[in-house]
């Protein structure tokens, strides 16, 4: 009988172990994909059109400071009506301002034709956004005030400013189909050849 008891006990106390074992995983689990989760959220979904295609419209060096000259927007209005792009992105030396003030207007002034048709857009920086006084932790904050612009910041374990992934959803569904990864590539190189931020 002693015997038969301390089998059942070690069988009760197996079934514990693999419980807790159990909920230690599912616990890991959770926390993976709520991390998950977080990494890989936008305030405005990017998805495919119905026919499978995302297209991106790549604007660089616009240097705006204040209001954009009358030719620079018509330039980025002319493409963007021409190419109708489901993201547009930033890819740096966007601003070229001395105070937060101007930052806002700038962005603003280049922003203007798509945030009014309702178009995700994003951005990296340069090596001169942050030259003229107005560091990227400053700029990063106001560029994500702008209600369709989906840059965060994201990675703490990644040097630089706004270090992010976009997930690119395929048309009426949750299935990812690609993800846009943008990266502060730093200012310059010193000396010792590391990133200078």
């Amino acid at each position: 009988m002693a015997k038969k008891l301390r089998f059942i006990i070690l069988i009760i106390f197996l079934l514990l172990i693999g419980l807790l074992v159990m909920n230690l995983v599912l616990d890991v689990l959770q926390i993976e994909q709520e991390t998950k989760n977080d990494i890989l959220y936008s305030k405005v979904r990017l998805e495919c059109d119905e026919n499978g295609k995302f297209k991106v419209l790549i604007l660089a060096d616009v240097h705006a400071n204040g209001t954009l000259p009358d030719d620079v927007k018509n330039n980025i209005e002319t493409l963007v009506n021409k190419e109708q792009p489901n993201l547009v992105i930033f890819t740096g030396d966007n601003t070229i301002c001395n105070s937060p003030l101007k930052v806002k207007e700038a962005l603003q002034s280049m922003v203007e034709l798509i945030e009014k048709l309702e178009i995700p857009w994003c951005h990296v920086y340069g090596n001169h956004d942050d030259e003229s006084g107005v560091s990227k932790e400053v700029q990063q904050k106001i560029y994500e005030s702008f209600k369709y612009c989906v840059s965060k910041t994201d990675s703490e374990e990644l040097t630089g400013v706004g270090n992010y992934v976009l997930p690119v959803y395929k048309h009426n569904s949750n299935e990812i189909l690609s993800l846009v990864w943008c990266l502060d590539s730093g200012t310059y190189l010193e000396k010792n050849d590391s990133l200078k931020h």
